[in-house]
């Protein structure tokens, strides 16, 4: 178990990374059972401000970036920790 570990979780973060950005996506849908996250916020905002768009795009941007962001560093984890000479490509 000790040795198989480590590469089961080298060959695993490409995965995380796509899991990543679907739960996160996936939250902006999950909103409408009462949780509080970035889109309830902006319903609240642009309902009180009358401002719609930009609040909403607001949004957009921040899921955007909170997404590039963890993608970006999964991306780098899984340079890191590549073993040299092996390809999981096409896997």
């Amino acid at each position: 178990m000790t040795i198989i570990l480590p590469q089961a979780l080298r060959l695993s973060i490409p995965a995380w990374s796509n899991e990543f950005s679907i739960v996160l996506k996936d939250s902006a849908l999950a909103f409408v059972l009462g949780a509080p996250e970035i889109m309830a916020r902006a319903k609240f905002v642009a309902s009180r401000t009358y401002q719609h768009l930009p609040i909403y795009i607001i949004a957009g941007l921040i899921y955007f970036a909170l997404t590039w962001a963890g993608v970006r560093a999964l991306s780098k984890l899984e340079k890191t920790v590549k073993i040299p000479g092996y390809s999981n490509k096409g896997m």
